[in-house]
C-alpha cells in the first residue's frame, strides 16, 4: 500500500512537464517568426534606400556636363512616395585627382536613406 500511495501525483506532474515543454516550443517559434517578419520589413526599407541611392547617381550623371563647373561637390535630394517617410539621397562627387579617384573623369558615392536604413552606391566614371 505504501507503493500505491506514493504514485498519486505523478500523472499531474508529468502533465505539467509536458504542457510546459509545449509552451516553450510555441513561444520559441513565435519569437523566431516575429524576428523574421521584422527582418522582412527591414529588407523592404533596404530596397527603397538602394533605389534612392541609384536615383542620386542618375540625377548627377544626367547633369554631368555641369559637374566640372559646379562649386559644390555634394548633391542632395528627396523622393516623394506620398507617405510619411521620404527617401533621400546624398551624392558626393570626387574629382579625378589620382589619390582617391583614379578614373579619367570623377567618382561618385551616393548614400540613399529610408527610415533607419542607408545604402551606398559607388560609381567610377
Amino acid at each position: 500500500m505504501i507503493f500505491k500511495n506514493s504514485q498519486k501525483g505523478v500523472s499531474l506532474y508529468l502533465a505539467l512537464i509536458i504542457l510546459s515543454l509545449n509552451l516553450s516550443i510555441v513561444l520559441g517559434t513565435a519569437v523566431i517568426l516575429i524576428r523574421g517578419m521584422e527582418e522582412s520589413q527591414n529588407l523592404g526599407n533596404s530596397i527603397v534606400a538602394f533605389y534612392a541611392a541609384g536615383t542620386g547617381i542618375e540625377t548627377v550623371l544626367l547633369d554631368r556636363n555641369n559637374l566640372a563647373t559646379s562649386s559644390s561637390s555634394t548633391f542632395t535630394g528627396n523622393l516623394d512616395l506620398n507617405n510619411n517617410s521620404i527617401p533621400s539621397y546624398e551624392v558626393l562627387v570626387v574629382p579625378a585627382d589620382g589619390s582617391e579617384c583614379t578614373t579619367p573623369n570623377f567618382c561618385l558615392r551616393s548614400i540613399g536613406s529610408y527610415k533607419e536604413t542607408k545604402r551606398v552606391i559607388r560609381v567610377n566614371y
